[in-house]
């Protein structure tokens, strides 16, 4: 039987997830019949409907790393405005010291590259007090296409200098970017404290799943934004900097996700509320206005006229 996308039946694999990728084992005597490397830090998700798993990689300035990514440098190279090949090597590490681009590959381990667009912004997007060799990010996410195509995806990158960006997941397009308006409300992290960091959605059975808010939380605050054009809808900072990753956990009994954040001495609650919009007030009223409009066009025309004459052609 199937249901709601979940297939009932008799199962016969247990599938895990783990720090090194998925295992699948057997029910029956535990061995284990596959296994898929995931790299930490990456997006897995089809996000260009394929049906192949896809690759949502963040390459940011370098700090004493290096990588033997073959994508990665070629990223890199095209960077390179040295037409003529003098001094590459020299140009390349310039590069990696101001690339800041989310990498879309196709397949696992990755055949292809579909896209690669900068995260950070414009120059006057970016906090000038901020120090980009210390730029972080958390792993990206996936949310409904913003053109409504079912078989499509967006990517949500978010860092911990103040800017989030939405990328469309088949071709990279831009579709917003947050800047200097919201760093007073944002959150941040360092480099060593992205695993206190956390980039999700809000889960409520009172609004639509394509508009569900991003939230973003770090060691000092979160804040809660629009996933439509990414407004700052709610922000509050922690008394205590954050020790661990914050879980989203159903507290309340509202139906609507809330946070828990565990510091040093304490684990403070955070109800996270959900308004729905008027819109669908407005859409539903306009939908019975159409459809009253509708019923009075067939009634006019189909209808039996009681003042019809039978000369009336």
């Amino acid at each position: 039987a199937h249901k709601g996308g979940i297939q009932f039946g008799r199962p016969n694999v247990l599938v895990s997830t783990a720090v090194d990728g998925v295992h699948i084992r057997s029910l029956k005597n535990g061995r284990l019949l596959c296994h898929m490397s995931m790299m930490d830090e990456v997006l897995h998700a089809d996000v260009n409907g394929d049906n192949i798993i896809d690759q949502i990689k963040l390459v940011l300035p370098w700090h004493d790393k290096t990588s033997s990514d073959t994508f990665v440098w070629n990223l890199l190279r095209k960077m390179t405005r040295d037409g003529d090949g003098s001094g590459e090597q020299t140009s390349i590490e310039r590069s990696a010291r101001t690339v800041c681009h989310a990498m879309g590959l196709s397949g696992l381990p990755a055949r292809e590259e579909l896209f690669s667009a900068s995260v950070c912004g414009s120059q006057r997007d970016r906090p000038t007090d901020f120090d980009d060799s210390f730029l972080d990010a958390v792993p990206p996410i996936v949310v409904e296409s913003l053109n409504g195509r079912r078989d499509r995806r967006d990517v949500i990158v978010a860092l911990n200098n103040g800017v989030v960006t939405r990328l469309q997941g088949n071709t990279g397009r831009r579709q917003w970017s947050t800047g200097l308006v919201h760093q007073k409300s944002y959150p941040t992290w360092h480099e060593e404290g992205v695993y206190n960091a956390l980039l999700t959605r809000v889960d409520s059975g009172r609004i639509a799943p394509s508009v569900r808010p991003i939230v973003v939380a770090g060691e000092d605050g979160l804040a809660i934004l629009s996933v439509k054009n990414g407004d700052v809808l709610a922000s509050t900072k922690f008394p205590q900097t954050s020790v661990k990753r914050p879980i989203m956990v159903e507290l309340s009994g509202d139906e609507t996700s809330d946070m828990l954040v565990t510091t040093s001495t304490a684990v403070w609650g955070y109800q996270i509320v959900v308004h729905p919009g008027n819109f669908i007030v407005i859409r539903t009223i306009i939908g019975i206005v159409l459809m009253g409009l509708m019923l009075a066009i067939l009634r006019n025309r189909f209808g039996q006229r009681k003042d019809r004459r039978s000369t009336d052609a």
